[in-house]
């Protein structure tokens, strides 16, 4: 079976990017001006999380989509006995 290609501006169009930025842009200009605590800061890093992922997948468009040997360099570092992620005792 061959995987279906996304369209780059579904990423920009998707709902989660849409509410993320709209997220972003009222607590960036609305809320901190107003509230400015804590919980604003947070709010703005959550927002953040959201929207950069998809925001990457769109500038970055790869023509293979994500699946087990994305995640090879991953285990190759932390499987690594000689990486510094893991104790050597």
């Amino acid at each position: 079976m061959t995987p279906t290609s996304t369209p780059r501006s579904a990423y920009l169009c998707n709902l989660a990017f849409i509410v993320g930025l709209g997220l972003l842009l009222l607590n960036d200009h609305v809320l901190k001006a107003t509230y400015g605590n804590w919980f604003t800061g947070k709010l703005s890093d959550v927002a953040g999380l959201l929207i950069f992922p998809l925001f990457l997948q769109f500038v970055f468009a790869t023509a293979k989509p994500f699946g087990p040997s994305s995640l090879r360099p991953l285990v190759s570092f932390f499987g690594n006995r000689r990486s510094p992620m893991v104790s050597s005792k």
